[in-house]
């Protein structure tokens, strides 16, 4: 089964676009690699950060370190954690990232993250599933206490992130997957624009249009508005009879 990836990124309100992709194909091992990075907010440098953990892995892939996907993933959030620590003890800089890649190996799905850029997985072109963000809003009183924060700490701020000074324990999924099947990697200028059930209801109308990254990413930047984040987004399903791509302008009104 082949699969088509398609991404999109806008810089939004921002000076600076701190958001970084990668999309990687193997055929020889029929394996496909999709990245997505956020330099953190309110750390130096950030998109270097991000550009880091996206080298990485590409290194890492190109490598043919691949054969354990759940290995591969370690690999390279440790390499470029380590990397990124290096630097704040030796130069005094602090930069850090988000991140959440999806490894696609024969019939099966594989994915990790760390912070709050999220994976989306739909089937059947309904929302399933989307990973916990590694933000103090997700939980509870006594994890807080745990983690050495506040009740009152800002709940928008990350617990976990690539280059941080905290502790790394990334969450991984898997899931089998056959044609039904397709995902979204992205940002939070997305998923703070858009509801799952609103991208679900677009995919299901309209599920293999040339340019749906670009649609949905231009319309979470237009609902965001001015003061719009850095807005990214990969999305990947599988190649099927291409649908007519003009009809699914009528929809945007829908979700304005």
């Amino acid at each position: 089964m082949q699969w088509n990836f398609q991404s999109a990124t806008r810089t939004g309100g921002r000076d600076i676009q701190q958001d970084r992709l990668g999309i990687l194909h193997c055929d020889d091992h029929n394996v496909s690699l999709a990245i997505l990075a956020d330099g953190v907010g309110g750390y130096e440098n950030g998109e270097q950060a991000a550009q880091l953990l996206v080298d990485t892995a590409r290194d890492q892939f190109t490598s043919g370190n691949i054969e354990d996907p759940e290995i591969f993933f370690s690999l390279v959030y440790k390499a470029c954690h380590n990397e990124l620590t290096n630097m704040r003890k030796t130069s005094g800089i602090l930069s850090a990232t988000t991140c959440v890649m999806l490894l696609i190996k024969d019939d099966e799905a594989h994915w990790m993250h760390v912070g709050d850029s999220r994976l989306y997985h739909f089937r059947h072109n309904d929302f399933v599933f989307k990973t916990r963000d590694h933000a103090l809003y997700e939980l509870e009183e006594h994890e807080l206490e745990s983690l050495g924060f506040h009740r009152n700490a800002d709940t928008r701020a990350l617990y976990m992130c690539l280059g941080g000074q905290n502790e790394i324990h990334p969450e991984f999924g898997i899931s089998a997957i056959d044609e039904h099947d397709s995902f979204m990697l992205c940002s939070d200028g997305v998923w703070g624009a858009l509801h799952p059930f609103e991208i679900a209801e677009i995919i299901n109308l309209h599920p293999d249009t040339d340019g749906f990254a670009e649609i949905l990413v231009n319309l979470a930047v237009e609902k965001n508005g001015v003061r719009s984040d850095n807005t990214s987004m990969i999305f990947a399903s599988p190649i099927r009879a291409k649908c007519r791509s003009g009809r699914i302008s009528r929809l945007l009104s829908a979700f304005k």
